[in-house]
């Protein structure tokens, strides 16, 4: 769930990102790689266990991570740089960024509903094992999307055999009215006027600061366990890239776009032929506390989101893992959490030559 003018709690601040932050690294980060899909290339980062335990881990699902926004709608898999290197230790995991994101080429029409589209070619040719796919935030919209395609399709013995969803955005009426509203509809009234004035840098310093301020929300985020395992390096070659005026334009088309992808969406009945589990945390309380004119409002939204993702987890064979106390950015904060849930779905899934009618 994602509520773009949610507040965080002040935080302790973080090592400064180093001012080359916004510019494109000279080389890619280790384990990634641009493959070509149609007339663009998307940014992949592939990450398995040491090969002494490939016997192992090729006998298990391929896990792969989506990103979604945060409340500044950064959406690239920075959000991934401790938990892919975590779920490595077992399982291969990709991490494949939008068009308009990370290092993946920039395009006309970014939104979530064309990465369902995207993913429907890209995932046959990445891996031909099943897929358990762990989806962040509005990131849902395309997993639900690609399930779509796979049932019209008639695909038996789909690739993607189980999701986790974490905060999946929530397509009841009233959540629906929170997402379409503001930013988002000021996005689509302005958006022709808007990317002329992105070009010319009007937004540049804005965006740095929330880098800066981004990054010193995860440092917080972290626990003494995982600082080791927190790939900061990888965190800022990514996050780094949402500085420059071209990626701020895709950020802002994606935005006004956000209202279709939500309406396709919510149009869809809930998934019940694969186990989904969904995480739920609880961050909208923060927001509930530091609004209480919309107190009612968000309250409304927090139950509804609940009880929505209960029934999803129940109604698919999935887990419903709520979580008290907890930030929306899972990943940094309970990412124990996320890595037993994969191992959970990992025992529902069958590894097996994939199938199609003919």
């Amino acid at each position: 769930m994602l509520l773009i003018f949610l507040l965080f709690k002040p935080v302790q601040a973080a090592t400064p990102v180093a001012e080359s932050l916004a510019t494109a690294p000279s080389k890619l980060p280790q384990y990634s790689e641009l493959i070509s899909s149609g007339t663009h290339k998307f940014h992949l980062r592939k990450m398995a266990p040491t090969a002494t335990t490939t016997a192992t881990f090729e006998n298990l699902p391929v896990v792969v991570l989506l990103s979604g926004p945060n409340q500044n709608f950064h959406a690239d898999s920075a959000w991934f740089a401790l938990l892919q290197p975590l779920l490595a230790q077992k399982y291969q995991v990709l991490a494949i960024d939008r068009l308009g994101n990370g290092f993946s080429d920039n395009a006309d029409d970014v939104s979530y509903r064309r990465f369902s589209q995207d993913l429907a070619t890209l995932l046959p040719n990445l891996t031909k094992q099943p897929v358990i796919l762990i989806s962040f935030a509005s990131a849902s919209i395309s997993a639900r999307l690609l399930h779509q395609q796979q049932t019209i399709q008639g695909q038996t013995n789909s690739q993607v055999q189980a999701m986790l969803w974490i905060d999946p955005d929530i397509p009841t009426p009233d959540a629906l009215a929170l997402y379409q509203g503001y930013p988002v509809d000021w996005y689509q009234k302005n958006l022709q006027q808007l990317l002329p004035e992105l070009a010319k840098g009007v937004w540049n310093q804005r965006t740095k600061d929330k880098l800066h301020k981004e990054r010193a929300e995860i440092v917080a985020l972290l626990s003494s366990d995982n600082t080791t395992m927190m790939d900061w390096g990888y965190f800022d070659a990514i996050s780094g890239q949402r500085q420059s005026p071209q990626r701020q334009q895709q950020r802002a088309i994606e935005i006004a776009n956000y209202a279709k992808d939500l309406d396709l969406y919510a149009a869809l009945p809930a998934i019940t032929d694969i186990p989904v589990t969904v995480i739920d945390s609880d961050f909208e309380t923060a927001a509930i506390q530091a609004d209480p004119a919309q107190a009612k409002q968000l309250q409304q939204w927090q139950q509804q989101g609940s009880a929505w993702s209960q029934h999803l987890a129940k109604n698919s064979g999935g887990q419903y893992l709520p979580l008290q106390h907890s930030d929306h950015l899972v990943m940094f904060q309970h990412p124990e959490t996320i890595v037993a849930a994969v191992d959970w779905l990992s025992e529902k899934v069958t590894v097996f030559p994939l199938k199609t009618k003919h």
